[in-house]
């Protein structure tokens, strides 16, 4: 796909599917968003992302929440698939689609540098529902950090994404955008369970999660403000 603007994505690259990313040659692609510790937003439709970045990558339900020993051992992260291992335990599987994204034009102190991160769909999709209906106790990543009762699942959520449960709390995990639109819906968990849970398929979706990876205290990366910016600009810019 052609690009009017600096931009690198999966599509432009070939790949397209989880199962592309089967590549030891691309992990150093996906470590630009192996730590996503500043996040950003944007409000805008499905299709006007897709008219700027081109098709997301899908992720099913399969793939995320593999039913079957044979398919468990072959999204190992022992294995190949650096996808999925880079995946596990960064909460991808609350998430729906994924673009990998790096803008091509950013530069310190006159040589260009890489301005890697990711947007998906976040908490409110048909992952989140097979998250918090799930039997979690096979995939040993996500069971690791939670029990496998629905209370657990909403204490985890409210505990590690929410303004909601602490308005003190400091936020460096990098998710603390999430926290935006993803309090009503952990509120409505924790007071009404599954019942007031209704999830919204990404065409339909228009919060978006910036997800990026910043060493701390290093001023060779483009802040994620920055990112935030450009990215609403190429945006508006689309709808002229």
């Amino acid at each position: 796909m052609e690009y009017k603007y600096p931009i690198e994505t999966h599509n432009s690259v070939g790949f397209k599917n989880t199962s592309d990313f089967n590549n030891e040659a691309f992990n150093d692609y996906l470590h630009h968003d192996r730590q996503s510790n500043r996040s950003g937003f944007l409000t805008c439709s499905y299709d006007e992302l897709k008219n700027l970045l081109g098709n997301p990558i899908k992720l099913s339900a399969s793939f995320m929440y593999p039913d079957t020993l044979k398919k468990m051992r072959k999204l190992s992260w022992q294995d190949d698939n650096y996808f999925h291992y880079q995946t596990r335990g960064k909460d991808y599987f609350l998430s729906d689609v994924i673009w990998f994204v790096n803008l091509t034009d950013y530069k310190y102190k006159g040589r260009k540098n890489a301005d890697w991160f990711t947007i998906r769909n976040f908490g409110n999709g048909m992952n989140m529902e097979r998250f918090l209906k799930k039997n979690h106790a096979r995939y040993s990543q996500i069971s690791s950090i939670m029990n496998d009762t629905f209370e657990d699942k909403v204490k985890y959520l409210k505990n590690y994404y929410s303004r909601y449960a602490s308005d003190s709390k400091t936020y460096d995990n990098g998710f603390n955008s999430a926290s935006i639109w993803l309090d009503k819906i952990i509120k409505d968990l924790d007071a009404f369970g599954l019942c007031r849970y209704s999830p919204i398929k990404p065409k339909d979706n228009i919060n978006w999660l910036i997800s990026k990876y910043v060493y701390h205290g290093d001023q060779t990366y483009r802040e994620m403000s920055d990112t935030q910016q450009i990215l609403n600009y190429y945006l508006e810019e689309n709808r002229t």
